[in-house]
């Protein structure tokens, strides 16, 4: 995550770390593994049962998946969207530690909320297939009327194209949008939409993606062959809210452009200061530092002068656009510590 500030810093990046052949290690929980620290306890069983995940990875490719998490620390996917190439399903392994912080495999390290059903993490890979992911939990008998109301949307398209908007759900067939801020400009329009019993959703011809069982946070990719692929995260409207809201430590994943990805920490203490760490990442100017913030009364969340995004009714989940005037936007979420 970058952003401006004041003060003699011009400009620090809220997840950047010079990552080398230990990165396994790193994010695996090889930092601070020695016998002084605290004992990890595993919580994998957290996530289990069906699952959709929105992917995006390097320059513009997306898939939509299904994966099913065993409960013991196993999982099985399957592509049912992939632009990179052929549609693949297979295996792997997961782990979720008591505060939320999860690992995928060997290389990809993330974090979900303290009933599983919304995560996402980020993957380090050497060369350039970096990659991020946003999952929600398969549900049951949802609808339509299920996402109706007005959300919230971040989105992040290929070529660097960043938009902040409204997305508002007439609870039967059409959603209307309105873009608030963006790389490329504002502007509006409408398509329809169609809700499955499970949370599954699209819009339009495009998008493709889940909703969770609260009906608040909505994930999916839009696939526009032969141009620009994006990622999208939605967040119910809320009111009443204020920078109190947010109060605490959260996970953090970020992708940003020219395919770099990080995995941090955020301690917002209630009152408008966010302090950021960095865990690990996919690049080699890694600062901490912190940056103000504030939340608006239907939930726009601001960080610093370029982050835009917004928060869930409840604080515990969060995401947010980065736009530069320079050619590193990026997309980012944020999820609450299990206590």
């Amino acid at each position: 995550m970058h952003s401006k500030m004041t003060g003699g810093i011009l400009q620090v990046r809220w997840g950047l770390v010079l990552l080398s052949l230990g990165v396994a290690m790193l994010i695996m929980g090889g930092c601070g593994s020695d016998s002084s620290s605290p004992e990890i306890v595993y919580d994998n069983d957290r996530l289990t049962g069906d699952y959709y995940v929105a992917n995006y990875q390097n320059v513009n490719y997306v898939r939509f998946a299904e994966a099913n998490f065993v409960g013991d620390g196993n999982l099985t996917f399957e592509h049912l969207i992939n632009t990179e190439g052929p549609l693949e399903s297979g295996s792997g392994t997961y782990t979720v530690r008591q505060d939320g912080r999860c690992t995928f495999g060997d290389d990809a390290i993330g974090m979900t909320n303290a009933n599983g059903t919304v995560g996402s993490w980020v993957g380090i890979y050497p060369g350039d297939d970096n990659e991020f992911m946003v999952f929600i939990k398969a549900s049951s008998g949802m609808s339509a009327a299920s996402v109706a109301g007005e959300y919230y949307f971040m989105a992040y398209e290929g070529g660097n194209t960043v938009r902040f908007g409204e997305a508002d759900f007439n609870g039967t067939d059409n959603v209307d949008f309105n873009v608030l801020v963006s790389s490329e400009g504002t502007s509006s329009g409408s398509d329809d939409y169609a809700v499955n019993a499970d949370g599954s959703l699209t819009i339009g011809s495009d998008i493709t993606g889940v909703v969770d069982a609260t009906g608040n946070i909505i994930t999916g990719i839009g696939v526009d062959e032969p141009g620009e692929n994006e990622i999208i995260v939605m967040i119910k409207k809320s009111s009443g809210m204020t920078a109190a809201v947010l109060n605490g430590e959260y996970y953090l994943t970020n992708f940003f452009y020219g395919n770099m990805v990080a995995f941090g920490t955020v301690s917002f203490n209630g009152i408008g200061s966010a302090t950021y760490n960095v865990i690990a990442s996919s690049e080699d100017d890694a600062q901490g530092g912190t940056l103000p913030y504030s939340v608006s009364s239907s939930g726009i969340l601001e960080i610093g002068d370029i982050i835009t995004g917004a928060v869930s009714s409840d604080g515990n989940i969060a995401a947010a656009i980065e736009l530069h005037e320079s050619d590193d936007n990026g997309i980012m979420v944020l999820i609450k510590k299990t206590p």
